[in-house]
């Protein structure tokens, strides 16, 4: 969406069957979380500056559902279990450093995926189609602070949210 023209127009062409899950903009570009390779936006992740789209290293090997800022990097979640090469192990959450994905520190070994990222009052929250972080049940939902915290179990299907502060505060 351009706010200047109060227009949509499109991001890069043939795209093909390739499904766009995620946008985020971080230092002025657009990230884009989808599914499958592409020889120029790269494997399942693509950075487009406005005019060009550049891969992001060897991408993931599986699609990407999501992508946050946080702390000031690009987080991705999904469907993937390592880089685009099946070097580094990720377990469906990752951190962009700008050079290599790496796995998101204080992660766990989900029994799921991860649909959804928020962030909200410096917290990156997550939730997907998983019910426990190792031996902790979750509920489909984890809070990344500082370590792992769970939230209160909700549903058995995944949601997506946004939370806003309460305006009486």
């Amino acid at each position: 969406y351009n706010s200047q023209c109060q227009s949509i127009e499109y991001v890069g062409s043939n795209w093909g069957n390739r499904s766009i899950f995620a946008m985020e903009n971080l230092n002025g570009s657009m990230y884009i979380g989808f599914r499958g390779f592409h020889p120029t936006y790269g494997n399942n992740i693509t950075r487009f500056d406005g005019t060009n789209f550049y891969p992001l290293g060897p991408g993931l090997n599986a699609e990407v559902q999501a992508l946050a800022i946080y702390n000031g990097q690009l987080v991705a979640s999904g469907l993937f279990t390592a880089d685009g090469n099946n070097i580094q192990p990720l377990n469906g959450i990752a951190v962009w450093d700008g050079i290599q994905w790496n796995p998101f520190p204080g992660g766990c070994e989900l029994n799921g995926d991860i649909y959804y990222l928020n962030v909200y009052d410096s917290i990156l929250i997550g939730s997907g189609n998983f019910d426990s972080c190792g031996v902790v049940h979750t509920g489909g939902s984890v809070i990344y602070p500082n370590g792992l915290t769970t939230l209160p179990e909700t549903e058995d299907e995944p949601f997506q949210f946004t939370v806003f502060p309460n305006p009486s505060d």
